[in-house]
């Protein structure tokens, strides 16, 4: 629901406040759509055999990092 309430509420946000026309709205959605294709691309390599436990791990660290 967050991910489909972004993918929706961005592009007026952009349009409304920003100014932005329509040719630009889009290409501010080229770049995190490129960028999740790719993800999910990588995310089936990642998450074989003992994969998932070391990404929730690499998570939890940059989140204390960040806290930090």
């Amino acid at each position: 629901m967050v991910l489909y309430a972004a993918s929706t509420s961005l592009p007026g946000l952009l349009q409304s406040l920003f100014g932005y026309d329509a040719l630009k709205r889009g290409l501010g959605h080229v770049a995190g759509r490129l960028l999740c294709r790719r993800r999910n691309a990588c995310r089936g390599f990642v998450l074989e055999g003992d994969g998932p436990r070391w990404v929730i791990i690499a998570g939890l660290l940059i989140m204390a990092a960040g806290n930090y």
